[in-house]
């Protein structure tokens, strides 16, 4: 039986309103409140055949992930989610609410991108979304005694990869069971 990652990702409460999401698959953008994570982003895309550049975990928050810069999946094909923001509605310490974008208010919109949430309160989300077919993820484990003959690999699976590869390496020590 096929299943898709989607189906193993927990999702929010049923008694728990769903953070608006309005994807507009013309023009590859999707809106996205504030409060969304990654995984409910995507699902909203998914049916027009289109990703977010979102993290690792699905169910990591757009907001917090943009507004602190951190890697995903597809960060080597599209950029950090940061790089991939059309505008955000902040809230401003005054109660202003004002949009940021390349275009309104371009050094708010240059300051959260990377630069953290202190500069208003960022209520909502326009980013770039791109085409995207079947995004393959998955874990391999070694024995520490072979760490550095994998990790040697590492170069050679990159440049040999037909789409760019993102790779991570960790040495972790696990306790006995």
């Amino acid at each position: 039986m096929h299943r898709k990652l989607r189906d193993h990702v927990p999702r929010r409460p049923p008694h728990r309103d769903a953070p608006f999401r309005t994807v507009d698959a013309s023009v590859r953008t999707v809106r996205a409140e504030s409060g969304c994570n990654w995984g409910e982003v995507n699902d909203a895309l998914q049916q027009y055949g289109l990703a977010a550049r979102g993290d690792f975990v699905s169910i990591t928050g757009a907001a917090g992930l943009t507004l602190g810069g951190r890697l995903g999946w597809l960060v080597r094909k599209h950029g950090l989610a940061l790089d991939n923001l059309q505008s955000a509605e902040i809230v401003l310490a005054d109660g202003h609410r004002v949009t940021a974008s390349s275009h309104e208010n371009e050094d708010l919109f240059r300051a959260i991108r990377g630069g953290g949430g202190n500069f208003g309160v960022v209520t909502s989300f326009e980013f770039k979304v791109h085409p995207t077919g079947t995004v393959l993820a998955g874990i391999v484990l070694r024995p520490a005694s072979n760490a550095a003959g994998a990790i040697a690999q590492k170069p050679r699976v990159m440049t040999s990869s037909y789409d760019p590869v993102v790779q991570l390496a960790a040495q972790l020590r696990l306790r006995p069971l």
